[in-house]
């Protein structure tokens, strides 16, 4: 599983714009999805608030590209 989990957000690193971020968003579901059973509460919500913090500051990056590049 954390394998899987960490390839998700290797896949989420390496998004350049906030249409591949929403690809990996279902990609997420996804995973949370296969892993659901076997997964305690707890750790699903420490796995889901990583991968929005680190989307969030993803998608700050990519706006920041965006501006700059005006």
């Amino acid at each position: 599983m954390i394998i899987q989990y960490s390839w998700v957000l290797k896949v989420l690193d390496s998004c350049d714009t906030e249409k591949q971020i929403i690809t990996c968003e279902k990609l997420f579901e996804l995973f949370m999805n296969k892993w659901e059973d076997e997964m305690t509460m707890d750790k699903n919500i420490e796995l889901t608030s990583l991968f929005e913090k680190i989307k969030k500051t993803k998608i700050l990056t990519i706006r920041k590209k965006q501006l700059l590049s005006l």
